[in-house]
């Protein structure tokens, strides 16, 4: 009789550890499934940001700082590069990227370019890059550069008259004077909807400030 009671006894137990398993497996499912429907709304309703950076030597923290702000606050990326396809970091860090031949400005709410010693070397100059600048400024997108990328904004026009930084050195200063830029001495400068920085000193003060333009401009549209 003992040796029965003890049987039933430990049926019950197993069937109601069986149960535990199944119904306790159940929440981690729906969370799991469910959970990138949410960031995928939330992207779409915020929009996308192009950055571009150089092929070879841009520079990692501002790439970093500038991503890390944007997606922080759902907010989806692409990258372009010169040649598309892999870029190189000076750090080694690399990004895939789209070519800018095959960037459509329509697509984005901003566009973000990063610096380091690659931008004079190997972005500036590429083709169709000043145009789509001219572009997004016409269209009235948000424009930020930092580093030596402010030298490419100037070459494509739009710093004539606004006030502007760079990498705080006599030939880029003169340089963004040639075009008309006025220069301040400021790490991050924005004037309207163009956004400047001198270098990675400024990347998270940059990346604040770009991420607070965008949920602004997003703002209009709510």
């Amino acid at each position: 009789m003992v040796k029965m009671i003890g049987k039933r006894i430990l049926f019950v137990m197993g069937i109601l550890f069986i149960a535990l398993l199944i119904f306790g497996c159940k929440k981690p499912t729906i969370q799991t499934t469910s959970q990138p429907v949410i960031e995928v709304k939330e992207q779409e309703e915020s929009g996308k940001v192009l950055l571009i950076v150089a092929q070879k030597d841009f520079q990692p923290v501002e790439y970093s700082k500038v991503r890390d702000a944007l997606e922080t606050e759902g907010v989806a990326v692409d990258v372009a590069s010169p040649n598309g396809g892999t870029a190189t970091a000076t750090s080694g860090f690399t990004v895939e990227t789209m070519p800018i031949a095959n960037v459509n400005v329509d697509d984005y709410i901003a566009v973000v370019i990063i610096g380091g010693p690659g931008t004079r070397s190997n972005l500036a100059g590429t083709k169709g890059l000043n145009e789509l600048i001219s572009s997004a400024d016409e269209k009235g997108k948000i424009i930020a550069a930092i580093c030596l990328a402010p030298t490419i904004l100037a070459e494509a026009g739009i710093l004539d008259g606004v006030k502007a930084t760079v990498w705080p050195e006599e030939e880029y200063i003169k340089l963004l004077a040639n075009y008309g830029a006025i220069y301040i001495n400021k790490h991050v400068v924005t004037d309207g909807k163009i956004i400047t920085a001198q270098g990675p000193m400024a990347a998270e003060e940059f990346a604040i400030t770009v991420s607070e333009a965008i949920k602004a401009e997003l703002a209009e549209f709510k």
